[in-house]
This record gives structure tokens, C-alpha cells and sequence, in this order.
């Protein structure tokens, strides 16, 4: 698929999303402001949002001029949003499909796997999976063998020692960047609807641990992409591998809950810092946030 199309399929569901959230647009200037994209695409999502029948604009006269919002007009579906796979790069695909299959088929205990195999689960190209891998081997997560054959390696506490250690590294650089940010920027928008969203999942329970590795994903992912460093975005598939099979690893389902809503709500205070311009504050949050899933997951092994 088309890089574009991915692009606007990606808008047109986040844009989906903040409506549904209660968020609303006064034009398609203050939606491509707030979501960080052209005018152009902002004008063909929301005519397409209109053509389905699921936005309207409400006008609010006053004294002084008359004030336009686009808001959501009917329920949503989900069947109005595109498919998640059409939204995501063909990198952010194979990572999601290997996080599945690392834990439908219970192979993170050191047995081989070919990447025939990958090619046949997953349905993409050799090459693209190969390249993958290769990445994803010099963190230590996997390991090549002879005649395309790979492995899986085990944890150990020292390895997730280094791992949580850099990762307290860049989060807390990307925190120090975030705060300097002007007022202005889209970034704080984006924050507004991960805090709605955070709270929607409080609300309606947490129904399955995928729910909360989304919600890490992008609440992670989305402050390391706003800090602009190619390296942090680099480092993200070997971390969410990592904290994906955290979220499995624990096998009663009382501590799962309790580890979910616990790691949800952190996100919220983390978030209410930065929105708060505590600097402080936030690194606090965040180192206690990071500490506790090193806990938690040094515990299990």
C-alpha cells in the first residue's frame, strides 16, 4: 500500500477518534493544526467524515461573529474506521504480527523458527521480514543460525537491566524536550486525547492486556516522536517486543488487572505533569512508572 494512503487512513481514524472523544474542529485549519498535517489532507478527511454521515457543523452566534465547530453527528462504529493494518507501515506490521506470534505459539524459550515460517504467517515479503529481524537481532532478542534459521533468546535480569536502563535514558531526555515545547504545538493536542483515552479504558475496563500494549505503545511512541530523535524511534521495536511480553508473562489474572489499571493511571499522571509544565514532576512519574514494570517483570523471572 501507498505511503499516502496509509497517511490518510491514519488521519482520517485519529480524527475519527478525538470526535468520538468529544474533542471538535472549528475548520479544517484548526483540525491540520492539531493534528500536525497539511491543510489538503484535513479538507479530504473531513469530506469523507461528511460523506459518511458522521460529522456536522454546529454555529454559535455572538456578538462579535458567528463561531463554527465540527463535531460528531451520529454514534460511531467499528466499522466506520479503516482497518488498524492499513494505517501502519509495513515495519509497525511485521512488529505487531511477531509480538502475536511470539506469544500464540509460546516460542520465547529458545526454540528455532525459519523465516519461511514468518513468510507463511504473516503474508509479506521475504526481504521485508528478513531486514526486520536482522534489526531486531542486535538488541539480543533473536539470534541467526545457519540457512535462514533463527532463535529466540531467553531473558535474563541483566539483560533487562540494560534494557530498562536505556530506555530511563531516553524517556527522560525526550520529557526535557517535550517541556520546551511551545504552547502552540500539536503535540499537546495529541496529549489531550491520549488523557481521554487513558480515562475512557478506566471507565469501561480494561477488557484484554492487547488493550494496555496499545496504550503503552502509543502513549511511549508518541512522546519519543514528538522529541524528533531518530535514535529513540529506532530503539522502539526491540522495547515494545520487551514490554509486550511482559504484559504475558504474568499468568494470574488478579495481578494482571491490578498491573493494567496500575500502569493506565501512571500514564495519566505523567501526562497532568507535562500538561502542568512540571518538568520535575513528570521525571518523577516516569522513573517510578519504568521502575515498576522492571519489577514486575524481574519478579517473573
Amino acid at each position: 500500500m501507498a505511503r499516502s494512503s496509509r497517511h490518510f487512513y491514519k488521519t482520517f481514524n485519529d480524527t475519527l477518534e478525538r470526535l468520538q472523544l468529544g474533542q471538535s474542529f472549528a475548520n479544517p485549519t484548526d483540525m491540520a493544526n492539531q493534528l500536525g498535517v497539511s491543510r489538503t489532507t484535513s479538507r479530504k478527511v473531513l469530506k469523507l467524515l461528511s460523506d459518511k454521515g458522521l460529522t456536522a457543523e454546529e454555529s454559535e452566534k455572538t456578538d462579535d461573529a458567528e463561531r463554527v465547530e465540527i463535531t460528531l453527528a451520529r454514534p460511531v462504529d467499528d466499522a466506520d474506521f479503516f482497518p488498524k493494518e492499513d494505517t501502519m507501515s509495513t515495519e509497525a506490521l511485521i512488529q505487531q504480527k511477531l509480538m502475536h506470534w511470539v506469544i500464540d505459539k509460546n516460542i520465547w524459550d529458545g526454540r528455532p523458527f525459519s523465516e519461511a515460517q514468518f513468510v507463511r504467517e504473516f503474508e509479506l515479503s521475504h526481504s521485508s521480514i528478513r531486514e526486520f529481524l536482522i534489526r531486531l537481532s542486535s538488541y539480543g532478542f533473536v539470534r541467526k543460525e545457519p540457512n535462514r534459521q533463527w532463535v529466540f533468546q531467553g531473558m535474563t535480569v541483566d539483560y533487562v537491566d540494560e534494557i530498562y536502563e536505556f530506555r530511563k535514558f531516553f524517556e527522560q531526555r525526550t520529557l526535557r524536550r517535550i517541556h520546551a515545547l511551545e504552547d502552540d504545538h500539536p503535540f499537546w493536542g495529541n496529549l489531550d486525547r491520549l488523557r481521554l483515552k487513558h480515562e475512557q479504558v478506566l471507565e469501561t475496563g480494561i477488557k484484554e492486556s492487547s488493550q494496555i500494549k496499545e496504550l503503552e505503545t502509543e502513549f511511549h511512541g508518541c512522546l519519543s516522536r514528538t522529541a524528533g530523535n531518530r535514535f529513540f524511534w529506532g530503539n522502539d521495536d526491540a522495547i515494545s517486543l520487551l514490554f509486550y511480553c511482559h504484559y504475558h508473562l504474568t499468568l494470574e489474572s488478579d495481578l494482571v488487572a491490578e498491573r493494567n489499571t496500575r500502569a493506565v493511571r501512571d500514564h495519566i499522571r505523567i501526562i497532568d505533569a507535562l500538561k502542568a509544565r512540571d518538568l520535575t514532576l513528570a521525571s518523577q512519574e516516569m522513573e517510578r512508572h519504568l521502575d515498576s514494570a522492571k519489577s514486575d517483570l524481574i519478579n517473573r523471572l
